[in-house]
C-alpha cells in the first residue's frame, strides 16, 4: 500500500508540474497577443519635427500602378508633387523665372490644352535637366517661393505614338547621377490587373496600352495578344530596373511599394529613415490611418 501511494503522490507531481508549464505557456501567449495588439501603429514612431525639409522623391514605375493614390496622398503631405502634367504653378514658376528651356512642344492654344492641363509634361522636364546636366533640383531653387516645392515627381514616363519617353529606363543612368540625394521608389501592382488598366486607358489623344505597346514594338492584333506581351515587357522592364538600380557603386536604395496593400508609413521610412518628418507628414499618417486612399478613376484620370 505504501509503494501505492508513493506511486501516486509521484504522478500526481508529475501531472501538476506539466499543468503549470501549460498555464504559464498560455499566460506568455496571451501576454504576447495582447502586446501585439496594444503595439503602437508604425506611424507612431515617427518625431514632428518643422525644421525637417523634404527629400525629393522620384518614382521610376508606368502609370497605372497606384501613381495617382501616391500623387494624392504626398499633395496633402506638403510634396506638392508633379504628376505626368507639369500643372499650372510650375509652369508658371519656370516662365516668370526664365526657364521656359526646360518644357518641350507648349500646346498651341496658350495656358490650357483641350483637357484643361498645364502645357507642358514632366516627361519634358526631366529629359531637358539631365541634357543640361542639371538636378531636378533645380525646380526648387528657381526662388524662395518654390523652395519646399515640387518636391516629388511621381509619374515620369510619356507615350503618344510616335512619342515614346520613358527617361528611367533610357536615362537612368544621368538621373540618378544628377540626382544623388533623391528617394527612389517604384510603385507595383498585381501584373494582370496593372495591364488590364492600362488597355482600358483609352481616351483621345491618349491609347496607354497600345502607344505603350507600339513604344515596345509589341503586337497590337488584338487586347488578349497586347494584354500577355505587355505583361511580359512591363515585368521584364521592373526588373532589369531593379537589377540596374542595385548594380550601382554603392547600390541605390529602390523602395518597392504596392500603393492599394502597403502602409503610407512603408514610403515615409524610405524617406525618413531616422523618423523626424514635417508635421504635415505626420498629421497625414495619422488622418489617413497609415493607408493610400483608394483612388481609381479610371475614366477621369490614370491612376
Amino acid at each position: 500500500m505504501k509503494w501505492r501511494a508513493r506511486s501516486l503522490a509521484v504522478f500526481l507531481v508529475a501531472v501538476f508540474s506539466v499543468v503549470s508549464e501549460v498555464a504559464r505557456a498560455d499566460v506568455v501567449t496571451n501576454l504576447s497577443v495582447l502586446q501585439a495588439v496594444t503595439r503602437d501603429p508604425p506611424e507612431a514612431g515617427f518625431v514632428a519635427d518643422a525644421s525637417v525639409k523634404y527629400p525629393m522623391i522620384i518614382n521610376l514605375a508606368f502609370g497605372k500602378s497606384g501613381t495617382t493614390s501616391l500623387t494624392e496622398t504626398l499633395k496633402k503631405m506638403g510634396f506638392n508633387p508633379v504628376h505626368w502634367y507639369i500643372g499650372f504653378e510650375l509652369t508658371d514658376a519656370l516662365t516668370q523665372f526664365g526657364r521656359m528651356d526646360l518644357l518641350e512642344n507648349p500646346f498651341p492654344n496658350g495656358r490650357n490644352n483641350s483637357q484643361g492641363y498645364a502645357h507642358g509634361r514632366i516627361v519634358d522636364v526631366v529629359l531637358n535637366t539631365i541634357k543640361n546636366g542639371e538636378s531636378l533640383e533645380v525646380l526648387s531653387a528657381l526662388d524662395s517661393s518654390t523652395e519646399n516645392k515640387f518636391r516629388a515627381f511621381t509619374e515620369i514616363p510619356m507615350w503618344e505614338w510616335p512619342e515614346c519617353k520613358y527617361p528611367q529606363i533610357t536615362h537612368l543612368d544621368e538621373l540618378v547621377r544628377l540626382n544623388p540625394n533623391a528617394k527612389y521608389i517604384l510603385t507595383v501592382r498585381e501584373i494582370h490587373s496593372h495591364v488590364h488598366s492600362m488597355i482600358e486607358w483609352r481616351h483621345k489623344p491618349r491609347d496607354m496600352g497600345g502607344d505603350m505597346a507600339r513604344c515596345a514594338n509589341l503586337s497590337l492584333e488584338n487586347d488578349q495578344i497586347m494584354q500577355l506581351e505587355l505583361e511580359k515587357w512591363v515585368t521584364d522592364t521592373n526588373n532589369q530596373l531593379k537589377k540596374r538600380m542595385s548594380a550601382f557603386r554603392p547600390p541605390v536604395p529602390l523602395l518597392e511599394l504596392e500603393v492599394s496593400e502597403d502602409p503610407i508609413s512603408k514610403l515615409m521610412w524610405h524617406v525618413f529613415p531616422d523618423g523626424r518628418v514635417p508635421p504635415q507628414v505626420e498629421y497625414e499618417m495619422k488622418r489617413r490611418n497609415d493607408r493610400f486612399p483608394r483612388t481609381n478613376v479610371n475614366q477621369k484620370a490614370h491612376v
